[in-house]
């Protein structure tokens, strides 16, 4: 799992990604891109995907290029299993995610990659 000092790293380079696609009106104006809530809560919030979903996790910060200014984060996974196994673990992840975060549905979402 990534360390504290890596994730807000990463946190800091998606920031700076975002302000680019805002075609720079995030550097003009620091509150366009709210990081939100789930910072202070990225590792449980990586613990419970992995423990759903062993192997790599890719976090994304991204946002709809035409609603630049309200970005959301993408956990990006993979996974093994009958549609059905998959499904299940996708509800499992929303529900334990809603135990860390009151409303993560403004600002996460859950990539799955089947194999």
């Amino acid at each position: 799992m990534a360390s504290v000092v890596e994730l807000e790293q990463e946190v800091r380079e998606l920031r700076e990604k975002v302000e680019t696609l805002a075609g720079g009106q995030a550097a003009r104006d620091k509150t366009a891109v709210p990081i939100g809530p789930f910072t202070r809560h990225m590792i449980q919030l990586m613990q419970v995907t992995q423990d759903l979903f062993p192997g790599p996790v890719k976090v994304k910060l991204m946002c709809d290029p035409e609603v630049p200014s309200d970005p959301f984060v993408v956990f990006k996974v993979e996974s093994k299993g009958e549609p059905k196994e998959i499904v299940d673990k996708q509800l499992e992840w929303h529900r334990r995610i809603r135990g860390i975060l009151t409303d993560p549905h403004e600002e996460l979402r859950l990539s799955i990659i089947p194999l």
